[in-house]
């Protein structure tokens, strides 16, 4: 792939960086706070740090938070013009590499069969291009067979990038690096 997701040379306004992180703290702290019924006192006897509700507030209010801080990342970046390219791989760097690999390593499964397995999952993710290009060619046996075709090139070539990108990812424990190799495709 020749496009690269943010220019080298891409800058944020330094007080646009230190806003978005004031305004990440106060979304934080204040979806902690935001519903009175959970608050620990204000007239909520027998509520503590350890109480089922809290908790369960608490774990609703950081996820929130963490997708408004997500997505305000994605918009100071965007609104500075700073993609290049929209589509984002990053975001599946994130998902089969980061969260997946995560999950397996803790589940003590084997690096071998993490390094080997998971790039197939990644691959399976891309057979839905195969219904797509079936509509697109005309839903004819010949766009099913171009469908088919096309798919089984890209599950086999994400299959061993994803290989590569597992063990590198595996090794070093950097998802960046792993973006980088993506991009210098």
């Amino acid at each position: 792939m020749s496009s690269i997701l943010i220019p080298k040379d891409f800058q944020i306004p330094p007080l646009i960086a230190v806003l978005s992180c004031i305004w990440f703290t106060l979304v934080y702290v204040g979806l902690l706070y935001l519903s009175k019924k959970h608050r620990i006192g204000d007239g909520n006897p027998g509520l503590t740090n350890s109480h089922p509700q809290v908790i369960i507030h608490r774990i609703k209010a950081t996820t929130i938070s963490c997708i408004i801080s997500c997505s305000s990342v994605w918009a100071v970046i965007y609104y500075n013009n700073g993609f290049v390219n929209h589509e984002s791989p990053a975001t599946e760097e994130l998902v089969f590499r980061s969260c997946m690999i995560s999950l397996l390593h803790y589940a003590r499964i084997s690096y071998v069969k993490i390094i080997f397995l998971t790039p197939l999952v990644f691959a399976i993710a891309h057979i839905h291009h195969a219904w797509e290009n079936y509509v697109l060619y005309g839903r004819s046996i010949e766009a099913a067979k171009r469908a088919i075709f096309s798919s089984a090139f890209q599950f086999s070539y994400t299959t061993l990038f994803g290989w590569y990108a597992t063990f590198i990812f595996m090794r070093t424990g950097n998802i960046t690096i792993n973006h980088i190799i993506y991009m210098s495709q």
